[in-house]
């Protein structure tokens, strides 16, 4: 297979230098090309050349320079199109630290996916915080290394010749405005029109495909200062996988499922299907009974406690309760479901916290984005 690693930068010398050590230490670098591929900036020439000065090891590489400003939904679409020349790229932002087995995984998983139409995406990255709405995610462990979640992955992604033609075919003829239509978290649609994810995202809906997610990450955010991203943060760094050389795949029937909103997919009551809202995110019902932490004008079937993780457990393990409801939404098709902008029991149920250590990082993190705002004024 001709894979390529692609390290995109725009300027950030010191968060591309970092990229690239991680990358060059890894196992199998050598059967990779390793390209380097730098937007316009100031600083595009610098870091051109600590790049050059860096160990390459074992890697070749090869450095694509911009003569113009692409722009980031520009740049990482012209990454995904080398797919025309490799069988699958590697794509990896600069705020992006990898693990030295991921080729590891990468080569793995592209030999166990093939030509899987299902499938849109590979992500490296192991999420530990629903991002739609900052609270933490936990799936459900197998005996597999992965499970599938219907969310483009932009911290550490890979995408086949076919993943990646598929959503060039619609993305041209879907490139306009993303009007929200409740098909999706609200957060997504509210992301600046630089963002490519948005239209992965829409994509992945609107074609009922998903990305494949390991449970252990081989790559991690660093979250620098950039264009997206105002202040250093950790809440999406996750440990990172070392010395995994062997994998156990499992197909979509037999590890779980999580859809667009990070909530479980399959779940059923008798024999009919139920919509999982348990984070509160949704604003309709696929099904006629719902699950969710939402108080809702609707019969209630029943109700559970939040007592086990993941939090679908609780429904599956009929935990005793009154912080989830089971309705019964025939008849009741006009019922609203707002998102959750504030759920106590939801946040109590999430938080690794004392009461005392939640005040204090609540204060210190309002301060300091406070003094963040003063000094970019």
């Amino acid at each position: 297979m001709k894979l390529a690693v692609v390290l995109v930068g725009y300027n950030r010398p010191d968060s591309m230098k970092r990229l690239f050590d991680s990358v060059v230490r890894s196992s199998l670098i050598e059967r990779v090309d390793l390209i380097v591929s730098l937007d316009k900036s100031d600083v595009q020439n610098a870091i051109f050349r600590i790049v050059s000065e860096c160990d390459r090891g074992k890697s070749r590489v090869i450095f694509r320079l911009f003569e113009e400003k692409q722009g980031l939904r520009k740049h990482i679409l012209s990454c995904g199109d080398l797919t025309d020349d490799y069988d699958a790229v590697v794509v990896l932002e600069d705020d992006i630290v990898v693990s030295e087995c991921f080729l590891n995984f990468v080569f793995s998983v592209l030999d166990y996916v093939g030509d899987n139409e299902v499938l849109a995406g590979i992500s490296l990255y192991s999420p530990a915080i629903n991002e739609m709405c900052l609270l933490p995610f936990v799936p459900k462990p197998t005996g597999f290394d992965n499970f599938y979640l219907q969310s483009a992955q932009s911290w550490g992604q890979c995408w086949t010749r076919n993943m990646w033609r598929g959503f060039r075919r619609w993305y041209d003829s879907n490139s306009v405005i993303l009007l929200d239509d409740s098909d999706m978290p609200s957060r997504i649609y509210s992301w600046p029109e630089t963002s490519w994810k948005k239209y992965y995202m829409k994509y992945l809906v609107e074609s009922g495909r998903t990305f494949l997610y390991p449970y252990h990450s081989f790559s991690t955010n660093y979250s620098d200062v950039g264009q997206h991203n105002k202040m250093v943060s950790p809440h999406f760094q996750v440990p990172l996988v070392s010395g995994k050389e062997s994998f156990h795949f499992g197909a979509l029937h037999e590890v779980p499922v999580y859809d667009v909103f990070f909530e479980r997919k399959g779940l059923l009551f008798g024999s009919e299907s139920i919509c999982c809202d348990i984070y509160g995110t949704k604003r309709k019902s696929s099904s006629r009974f719902l699950l969710s932490s939402k108080v809702l004008d609707a019969p209630v079937v029943d109700s559970y406690g939040l007592t086990f993780r993941p939090h679908e457990d609780n429904y599956l393990r009929k935990s005793s309760g009154c912080d989830i409801f089971l309705y019964d939404l025939k008849g009741f098709d006009d019922v609203e479901l707002k998102d959750n902008c504030f759920n106590f029991k939801l946040a109590n149920y999430h938080s690794m916290l004392s009461w005392r250590h939640s005040l204090i990082y609540g204060l210190g993190t309002l301060m300091a984005r406070i003094t963040q705002r003063f000094k970019r004024l």
